[in-house]
């Protein structure tokens, strides 16, 4: 038997359609006996020696003229726009399953509390499953807490924005040579902060690198807990992101001081009035307001899926590098920025 896949096939119908094919077998329906027969010589032997789930998605994707089932995903899941950050997103679900298993969910905080819920709150797949089969569920239920998590209502709606993000939220060479000679004499500013903060006056601000990048990357670069804070932003259409490292912060007020979570705020608004002054040239911005965050997966100010400017501050405090070492990051998302930075420089064809 084989199958034509529609022009948009959903990768939760294939599912449907393969654990449909399990539970028929299961009953002895004789078309799905019929089907899973005419492909069962021609599968691996671990695929053909049982009625599993596995099985059946491995009858399902020969139907559908592929060699195995994860090749049918790769190929729908490329069709839905994930190609481009595809490794990330199920790395994240695989991480997921990977950290309960080991019981360190914490490390994921809300996200992980999410996936924990639907775990618990989910049943298994009818008809009995394997150990592989499990493992399938499980990525299941971690990709749609994913989405959940990002006001989708579907892995594939979020795979479907992804693709308009990566495809309209680009900026050109230029704009991001002049956003990376604008925060030069912001590193510079933020050092000279730095070096009053601690005394210090060897300590020197400089820009580490700066790219392009979803916010998921960030998310899932950032220590848990974080030391970062989301600040509000007159004259930009969104929120962006300053993280302050693990290593800066402890190397700026001491782990053990009392009121050190008030002293990081104070600092981290210093920092935006820094940034302010930095972009006086390209755009009048005013910070509104600015809210702390420990946990990364808490920050929802756009979808893990935005294509993101991420701007890296190195600080050190000789000239060997030592001293004070971190980064300070900040994440500005592209729709957030584009309106002052399209003003700025050239602006690229973002509907193309």
């Amino acid at each position: 038997m084989s199958r034509q896949l529609p022009a948009q096939p959903n990768l939760e119908v294939l599912r449907k359609q393969a654990r449909q094919l399990l539970n028929e077998h299961a009953a002895d329906h004789s078309e799905a006996v019929a089907r899973v027969r005419a492909v069962s010589a021609d599968l691996p032997s671990a695929a053909a020696k049982s009625s599993t789930l596995r099985q059946a998605q491995q009858v399902l994707a020969r139907e559908y003229g592929f060699a195995n089932w994860q090749a049918l995903l790769n190929h729908v899941e490329g069709d839905a726009g994930f190609s481009a950050h595809g490794d990330f997103y199920s790395r994240l679900a695989s991480d997921l399953v990977d950290a309960q298993r080991g019981g360190h969910l914490q490390s994921f905080g809300q996200l992980g509390r999410q996936f924990a819920d639907r775990r618990a709150n989910l049943p298994a797949s009818p008809g009995g499953v394997d150990g592989g089969d499990e493992a399938e569920i499980a990525i299941e239920h971690a990709r749609q807490t994913i989405a959940e998590n990002n006001g989708f209502d579907s892995w594939q709606g979020m795979a479907r924005a992804a693709n308009e993000c990566h495809r309209t939220n680009l900026l050109t060479k230029e704009q991001l040579a002049g956003l990376e000679r604008l925060h030069v004499e912001f590193a510079r500013s933020v050092g000279a902060r730095f070096a009053a903060v601690t005394g210090d006056p060897s300590i020197e601000g400089k820009i580490s690198f700066l790219d392009l990048t979803t916010y998921g990357w960030i998310l899932r670069s950032l220590s848990s807990p974080s030391c970062s804070f989301v600040g509000s932003m007159d004259g930009f259409e969104g929120d962006i992101l300053c993280d302050i490292g693990p290593n800066l912060a402890t190397g700026l007020v001491a782990a053990d001081i009392a009121d050190r979570e008030q002293q990081l705020s104070r600092l981290a608004e210093d920092i935006y009035r820094d940034l302010t002054q930095a972009w006086q040239p390209v755009a009048a911005l005013q910070a509104t307001r600015i809210v702390p965050h420990t946990d990364p997966f808490s920050m929802h100010i756009v979808p893990i899926c935005e294509i993101c400017v991420l701007v890296a501050i190195e600080m050190t405090a000789s000239a060997d590098g030592a001293g004070l070492p971190g980064l300070l990051s900040l994440c500005f998302p592209v729709p957030a920025i584009a309106a002052a930075v399209d003003a700025q420089w050239s602006a690229p064809d973002r509907h193309t």
